[in-house]
């Protein structure tokens, strides 16, 4: 009984309600899919101006950018737990300016 109360106070203790934590997660995976989209009709371009002849060979970068998704996602989110999200994240706009 003691940790169904437990499970009850820990999911009523969210900063924001529920319906707006779904609908926030839902949100950020499909910007994924918006990226993604948005990079498929560029792709011919993409290839052209990196040199790659092959149109099999093109979708690589599809393959590249969704490595580079997860392996940041894997990469940031131990140093975020340990640090905070603050850190990583002014770590991230600095190496990106």
């Amino acid at each position: 009984m003691d940790k169904q109360v437990e499970a009850s106070q820990r999911a009523s203790s969210l900063p924001i309600p529920r319906w707006e934590f779904i609908a926030l997660c839902a949100a950020l995976m499909a910007l994924n899919s918006l990226a993604i989209d948005i990079m498929l009709p560029a792709l011919q371009q993409i290839g052209a101006s990196l040199g790659v002849e092959s149109e099999n060979h093109r979708q690589y970068v599809i393959t590249a950018y969704m490595l580079g998704f997860g392996g940041g996602q894997l990469l940031f989110g131990p140093i975020s737990d340990r640090f905070g999200r603050r850190a990583p994240l002014v770590f991230g706009l600095v190496v990106y300016v």
